[in-house]
């Protein structure tokens, strides 16, 4: 999943995002585990949560490059990376990490291009 997820990352355009969770349809603020891949100029920003944060998105302001961090939208941190392979390894290393997350065929993904 890591291979597939680093290669969907390398053909996203700045601004767009990438949601990663459960299978099922959520409500913005339900307690789910869940990334956010956020394309941004030179790289990516991966937010991982507990909260789905439907509406949400994590702006670069002053995250430092390849430096774990967690700010106010992000309850379980944020990373701004120029590394495609290290930006999926953290979501798929966050959904393996989690207790309940069964496999790959218990997520959903939702993308939102950049308008």
């Amino acid at each position: 999943m890591a291979a597939w997820l680093a290669e969907g990352l390398g053909t996203m355009d700045p601004g767009d995002v990438l949601d990663v969770g459960d299978g099922r349809a959520v409500e913005d603020d339900e307690l789910v585990d869940c990334a956010d891949v956020t394309r941004v100029e030179g790289g990516w920003i991966v937010r991982l949560s507990r909260i789905a944060l439907v509406d949400e998105v994590v702006g670069e302001g002053e995250l430092e490059p390849e430096v774990w961090a967690v700010d106010d939208l992000a309850t379980d941190g944020v990373l701004l990376t120029g590394d495609a392979e290290l930006a999926a390894g953290a979501v798929v290393g966050w959904f393996r990490d989690r207790l309940g997350v069964v496999g790959p065929a218990a997520l959903g993904f939702s993308y939102s291009e950049a308008v």
